[in-house]
C-alpha cells in the first residue's frame, strides 16, 4: 500500500521515478497513528511537509536541468510563423502591436498555472465551441488572468488542447502601441489591417489585456474600435480573449450591449491560499539563488496566512509574493543567512502597521490591566469595560473569529453615560492614540445615495468614506455614532 500511495505521488508531482521523499510524502499521508503523533511531536504539519517536498523537487530539477523555468536562465526564442501543415499566413503587420506568446512558452519563459483549473477549462471550452469562440476574463488585478492565458500559450505547444485549437499562435495585442501615434482615421485604418492579417493567418488566437480601452480607445470624435471588430468577433474564423476588472467591465464593456453579446464572461477569482502557497513556493526557488539565503517553509506559510489576512489591496498570490519578497530583501540586508516566519511576521507588521507577532510582556501586562487602566479615566461601566478587555485579550491570543473586526460592540444608553469616553479610552489605550478612532456620524448617511458615500458604489467607481478610511488606518476602531440613525 505505501509503494502504491509513492508511485501516485511520484506521477502526481510529474517525477519520472519513485524518489524517498514520495515514501515520505505517502507515510505522512496513510492514517498511522504512529505516524501522527511523531508529526504533532515535530509541530510539522501536512502542508508544511508539502511545501518541504516541492521546494526539494524544484531545487532538484533546477540542478539537474537548468531548462524549462523562466528565473534559471534567459533562453534564445525561435519565432514560429507558420502551422506545421503550411496552411497559415504571416501576420506582417499584426506582429508591430503583438507578443508571441506561443514562442515564450515555447522556450520556457511563460506557462504554469497554479490554481484556477475551472477557470481554464471554462476558457477551452468557450474556444473550441464552432459559434462565437471569444471569451473576456474578468477579474481583480493579480488574480490570474494573464497567467490563464499564459498557460493555454503552453498548452498549445504541447499539443494538450482540444482539435479545434491544435497548433494556433496565441498573440498579445498591445492597444497602446496599436494607438500610438494615431490621428485622424488612422486608428480605423491600423485595426482593420490587424484584424485581415488575424483573418488571413487562419491559425491566431487573439488576446486583449485591457480589452475595456477598445471601448473608448478612439475618443468621442473618432470610430470606436470596438465597432470595427465586432463584426469579425461574432463570426466563428476568429477567436479573441479579453481581460478586464470587475470595475472596468461594468463601466465600458457592460454598457455596451452588443459588445457584450460577442463574448462568454469567465470570472476569475482569487486563488486559495494552498494554491497561492504552491505558487510561492515555486518563487521561492529564484528568491533563494539571488538572494543568496535559505527560507524556511514556515516563512513562506506565513507570508500567505498574513498577505491573505492583512494586504488586501493586491489579491494572493502577488501579495504574498510581494510580501516574501520584501522579508527575503530585509533579510538580506541584514546579511541574514536563513529566512524564517518571525521575518516575515516583522515585515507584515511594519507595512500594515498592525501588531501581528505574538504579544510581549509589557503588552501582555497592558491586556491584563486593561479595565484598571479604562477606569482610570472613566467611571462605572463595568460591564462594557469587562466585554472589551476579554475581547482584545482573545484577539492577541489569536482566538478572535477570523475576517472580520477584533469584535463589535453595540453601547446603548442615554447622552453622557460615557459611551464615546469609553471609546476614546480604548483606541488610546489599546490603538496609541485618540486618533486612531474614526468617526463617523450616522446622521449624515440615511439615504442610498449617501449611503454609497459611506460604503463606496457597487462597481467600485465611487469610495466610500469608511472603506478609504479602514483601509489607510487598518488597526484602528470605528465609531459609527447615532447609530440609529
Amino acid at each position: 500500500t505505501l509503494v502504491v500511495a509513492a508511485c501516485d505521488h511520484a506521477v502526481r508531482a510529474g517525477s519520472s521515478g519513485v524518489e524517498p521523499t514520495d515514501l515520505l510524502a505517502s507515510l505522512v499521508s496513510s492514517s498511522d497513528g504512529a505516524v501522527a503523533r511523531i508529526m504533532n511531536a515535530l509541530n510539522v504539519s501536512r502542508e508544511d511537509l508539502d511545501a518541504a517536498l516541492l521546494m526539494t523537487r524544484l531545487a532538484r530539477r533546477a540542478r539537474s536541468h537548468r531548462t524549462g523555468a523562466r528565473w534559471f536562465h534567459e533562453p534564445r526564442r525561435r519565432h514560429r510563423i507558420m502551422n506545421r501543415a503550411w496552411t497559415a499566413r504571416p501576420t506582417p503587420f499584426l506582429d508591430r502591436f503583438c507578443d508571441d506568446l506561443t514562442d515564450a512558452a515555447r522556450t520556457g519563459e511563460i506557462g504554469g498555472l497554479v490554481g484556477h483549473e475551472q477557470e481554464y477549462e471554462n476558457l477551452i471550452d468557450i474556444l473550441a465551441r464552432p459559434g462565437r469562440p471569444n471569451a473576456i476574463l474578468v477579474g481583480e488585478a493579480g488574480s490570474g488572468r494573464s497567467a490563464i492565458v499564459d498557460h493555454l500559450a503552453l498548452e498549445i505547444v504541447h499539443d494538450r488542447v482540444p482539435p479545434p485549437l491544435f497548433d494556433r499562435r496565441l498573440l498579445s495585442l498591445g492597444l497602446g502601441a496599436l494607438v500610438a501615434g494615431t490621428a485622424g482615421g488612422e486608428l480605423t485604418e491600423r485595426v482593420k489591417r490587424s484584424l485581415a492579417d488575424v483573418v488571413s493567418a487562419g491559425n491566431v488566437i487573439l488576446f486583449i489585456p485591457d480589452i475595456h480601452n477598445l471601448v473608448r480607445a478612439g475618443g468621442a470624435l473618432a470610430i470606436n474600435a470596438a465597432d470595427i471588430m465586432l463584426p469579425i468577433m461574432k463570426g466563428s474564423s476568429v477567436s479573441v480573449i479579453g481581460a478586464t476588472t470587475f470595475r472596468e467591465y461594468q463601466e465600458f464593456i457592460a454598457r455596451s450591449g452588443e459588445f457584450v453579446s460577442g463574448f462568454e464572461v469567465v470570472r476569475v477569482e482569487e486563488i486559495s491560499e494552498a494554491a497561492a502557497l504552491e505558487f510561492v513556493t515555486y518563487e521561492t526557488i529564484a528568491l533563494e539563488r539571488r538572494y543568496r539565503i535559505s527560507i524556511s517553509v514556515r516563512a513562506i506559510r506565513a507570508a500567505v496566512t498574513l498577505a491573505h489576512r492583512h494586504l488586501r489591496a493586491k489579491l494572493l498570490p502577488a501579495s504574498a509574493s510581494e510580501l516574501l519578497g520584501e522579508a527575503v530583501a530585509d533579510a538580506s540586508g541584514r546579511k541574514a543567512k536563513t529566512l524564517e516566519e518571525a521575518d516575515v511576521v516583522a515585515t507584515a507588521q511594519r507595512k500594515t502597521n498592525v501588531p501581528l507577532a505574538a504579544a510581549g510582556a509589557a503588552e501582555a501586562a497592558q491586556l491584563l490591566n486593561l479595565e484598571t487602566r479604562i477606569h482610570e479615566r472613566l467611571v462605572d461601566q463595568d460591564e462594557a469595560v469587562a466585554a472589551i478587555g476579554r475581547a482584545m485579550r482573545e484577539y492577541r491570543a489569536g482566538l478572535a473569529r477570523k475576517g472580520g473586526p477584533i469584535a463589535t460592540f453595540l453601547f446603548v444608553g442615554p447622552t453622557g453615560v460615557g459611551k464615546t469616553e469609553l471609546a476614546k479610552q480604548l483606541a488610546k489605550i489599546q490603538f496609541g492614540d485618540e486618533k486612531a478612532m474614526l468617526r463617523f456620524d450616522m446622521s449624515e448617511y440615511q439615504d442610498k445615495a449617501s449611503f454609497i458615500r459611506f460604503i463606496g458604489s457597487p462597481d467600485g467607481s465611487t469610495r466610500g468614506a469608511l472603506t478609504e478610511a479602514v483601509r489607510e488606518k487598518p488597526y484602528a476602531l470605528v465609531l459609527l455614532d447615532e447609530f440609529e440613525k
